[in-house]
């Protein structure tokens, strides 16, 4: 999961590079996305076995009680629901303002710029999100980018269960999951091209990671958990205060000033180049 967010960024950050350098031409787009999927796919490739990954859910599910597969089946059937508000045309007040009107507009001028005047001024914000719609635009269709948001809903359950894991029973953590998707705003934002759950996403998994380093005391998560933290900052400034609560329990836990600063570095080196 934290190579995949990772994964996330590192493309996000890529077609940023591109809208800097005047290069955001739909074959271009298209073309680097190709080579950025083949490169993966190249390296992971030993580690997809997708006969292993059936096995495993096969496994789940009949190892599963009555009760979690109703929690099972309610979680499908809200997926569905939202995967069909997906698939409409788009109704966002947001999204239609600014999420993604801003790519189109990056799309149509070739660059990433700065855009006078008071309507659009979320064009100087931090846009890790919109990055991805650059891409889903370049396809000449606004649906992928309802449906990407869509995703980083069901990724959010994932990263919920892995944590809910942790301190929970099964059903619990099932039941964890359909308290959160089953959320009338939850289920809003995932049939809509907004940020909201990629950010909340890559929150979860910044206090996936610093459960790791609590639970551990391996640096290596602590910087894992900052990283995530600093990915949902570029998604959203408003994840800058989750950075003040992570800095707050790093002083409760260790009160280690060199602790702090590190988190604070790498939390913040992400989203540097859009500060830039």
């Amino acid at each position: 999961m934290f190579n995949l967010a990772l994964l996330i960024g590192i493309y996000s950050y890529l077609i940023f590079l591109l809208g800097l350098i005047g290069f955001l031409y739909k074959t271009v787009i298209i073309l680097v996305s190709l080579v950025f999927i083949f490169i993966i796919l190249f390296y992971s490739r030993k580690k997809l076995n997708m006969q292993d990954v059936k096995n495993k859910i096969v496994s789940f599910i009949k190892k599963s009680t009555k009760l979690e597969l109703t929690l099972l089946t309610i979680l499908l059937t809200q997926g569905i629901i939202n995967l069909i508000g997906a698939l409409g045309p788009e109704l966002g007040f947001d999204a239609l303002w600014y999420h993604l009107t801003l790519p189109k507009i990056y799309l149509d001028m070739h660059e990433l710029v700065h855009i006078p005047g008071s309507l659009l001024y979320y064009s100087t914000m931090p846009k890790l999100t919109e990055m991805l719609y650059i891409s889903s635009l370049s396809l000449g269709t606004e649906t992928i980018a309802r449906l990407v948001h869509f995703s980083f809903g069901i990724l959010c359950l994932a990263a919920i269960y892995k944590v809910s894991r942790k301190f929970l029973s099964k059903n619990f953590s099932l039941l964890a999951l359909v308290l959160f998707y089953s959320n009338l705003v939850v289920g809003w934002m995932s049939i809509t091209a907004y940020v909201d759950l990629a950010r909340t996403f890559f929150e979860i998994m910044a206090l996936w990671g610093f459960l790791e380093w609590w639970q551990k005391k391996e640096l290596k998560w602590l910087i894992e958990s900052a990283v995530m933290l600093g990915l949902a900052i570029s998604t959203k400034l408003l994840a800058l205060g989750s950075l003040f609560i992570f800095a707050l329990l790093l002083v409760i836990f260790t009160r280690k000033i060199s602790k702090i600063l590190t988190y604070l570095f790498f939390a913040l080196l992400i989203p540097l180049p859009w500060f830039i």
